[in-house]
């Protein structure tokens, strides 16, 4: 009976280890699985704060980008207005200018008796034809031009200059006649271009010009010159026009720096007489095209 009873105590205390060593297996499995949930958890939550940083930052930059896109076409509208309005300005600029005469002024004509008109019927008409026509093209080359006959250009030198400054990079200026002092008074304005033509111009230049100060900062890549040969524009080929022009405007350094090119048409002179006189400047790397 003895050895029953302590045989059913060894066994209830092994039941009792097995049922103490089971709870400790599921309580450790518990924690493990608490633990994974817990670090899924975590690992949810940092994926879900990552997402939405990147969302947020997305946002931000899509609508930086929006802002940046609508500024700049705020940016062009303004530019557009602005050139619309320049272009305005310069039309207005250029049809006073068109009435402008450098023989005789119309206008002085108002209030002239019948007679008087009929006295000064032809001289109006001659008067009518003596107009400056200018014009600024597609290019923003600015042309300005004494039509029919040659001209002084002293009397619409201010304008040429006030009108000159609105072309961006090419001043073409024909059939004036042109002297020293208007003509260093001209290059005050032409030296801000990359391109400046002269055509069918006297200029008369019997010594070379001083050009002082005036050309300084200057721009100018490309001179052309056309149509000089005849007498009446100076006779280019007996004449020393062109180079006293060029010993003035080779005195000053960033003339010399920016020119690269001069072009010469129907102006009497040939290549090698363009080339010599460069050379004698300082200019001898200067492209030169003739015919």
């Amino acid at each position: 009976m003895a050895q029953l009873m302590t045989t059913k105590q060894t066994l209830t205390e092994e039941n009792t280890q097995l049922e103490m060593a089971q709870k400790a297996k599921e309580q450790e499995a518990r924690r493990a699985r608490e633990e994974k949930v817990t670090r899924l958890q975590e690992s949810f939550k940092s994926e879900a704060e990552k997402m939405k940083n990147e969302e947020e930052k997305s946002h931000k930059t899509i609508e930086e980008a929006t802002q940046k896109v609508v500024a700049q076409v705020r940016s062009k509208n303004e530019e557009a207005q602005k050139s619309e309005s320049q272009n305005k300005t310069l039309e207005e600029e250029v049809k006073a200018l068109q009435s402008l005469c450098l023989k005789t002024d119309p206008l002085s004509k108002l209030g002239a008796s019948e007679e008087e008109d009929k006295n000064n019927d032809e001289e109006a008409k001659e008067s009518a034809q003596c107009l400056i026509s200018c014009s600024l093209n597609k290019d923003r080359v600015f042309i300005f031009n004494s039509d029919p006959e040659l001209q002084d250009i002293d009397g619409a030198i201010d304008e040429v200059v006030s009108l000159s400054s609105k072309a961006e990079k090419q001043i073409t200026v024909g059939n004036f006649s042109i002297n020293q002092e208007m003509l260093v008074k001209l290059f005050s304005v032409l030296k801000a271009k990359t391109c400046v033509s002269l055509s069918s111009c006297n200029i008369n230049l019997s010594s070379t010009p001083d050009f002082g100060s005036v050309l300084d900062g200057c721009t100018i890549e490309e001179l052309q010159f056309s149509n000089m040969e005849e007498a009446k524009y100076g006779d280019w080929a007996n004449s020393e026009a062109f180079t006293n022009l060029i010993k003035g405007l080779a005195k000053n350094e960033a003339f010399k720096t920016a020119l690269k090119k001069i072009r010469v048409s129907k102006c009497g002179l040939d290549e090698i007489k363009i080339k010599g006189i460069l050379e004698q400047e300082g200019l001898s790397s200067v492209d030169v095209q003739s015919s």
